[in-house]
């Protein structure tokens, strides 16, 4: 009779575990990846205060939010490094200004009900982020980012852009912190539309991140 293995599993409290079955018996080695009080990657000097909600693939990466002393990167989202799952890195973090911004937008404090990590088995990673000094509303939003394996961190959407599948200066006014991102790296999210023909029967879209871009399933 074959044995099922197990598949890595991940704790977290005031320090954030991982650990995986050893292939010949039924024993679990744990792994520390980041404790409160440790230096947290990325920052001025700061250290972990915190843990959010963390999220493990396949492979063992693991991704988190997570809190710091730091002015710069304050809080933020923080992954092992794919190749070696004991080096932690930051992906993004407060104040920090996002991929294709002007320097009048930066990350926001990352609530850990709202925002965490999203990760495929292909070490992509995905997740919504407060942002600030934005051109809508009072300024403050959510924006979509993602990541891919060796690549750099690039902005899926964020409010103030141009709504996509659509013209006439339609802009994105608001988007969904509950993003949904399947195995390809594929984002699926609700978004509120504002501007030029926009109404209140018609200023409300669903999005999925599709080849070549953005698609407006519904609205």
């Amino acid at each position: 009779m074959s044995r099922i293995r197990p598949l890595p599993l991940i704790l977290t409290a005031a320090t954030v575990f991982a650990f995986g079955a050893a292939a010949d018996a039924d024993v679990y080695t744990y792994r520390v990846v980041s404790r409160t009080g440790d230096a947290a990657p990325g920052t001025l000097g700061g250290t972990f205060t915190s843990f959010g909600y963390p999220s493990l693939n396949e492979k063992g990466t693991v991704g988190f939010a997570a809190s710091t002393t730091a002015v710069l990167g304050q809080s933020g989202i923080w992954m092992t490094e794919p190749d070696d799952p004991q080096s932690v890195q930051l992906v993004a973090g407060t104040n920090y200004i996002p991929p294709g911004s002007p320097a009048s937008i930066r990350f926001g404090t990352f609530g850990f009900s709202f925002h965490h990590a999203i990760l495929t088995d292909d070490d992509t990673i995905g997740f919504s982020a407060p942002l600030t000094g934005l051109p809508v509303g009072d300024g403050t939003g959510t924006g979509l980012f993602r990541r891919s394996t060796g690549g750099m961190l690039e902005t899926v959407l964020r409010p103030g852009q141009p709504a996509p599948g659509l013209g006439g200066g339609a802009i994105v006014d608001w988007i969904s912190n509950l993003p949904t991102m399947n195995a390809y790296g594929r984002f699926a999210f609700s978004a509120a539309l504002s501007g030029a023909g926009i109404t209140p029967a018609n200023d409300s879209a669903v999005y999925t991140h599709w080849f070549g871009g953005l698609t407006m399933l519904a609205r």
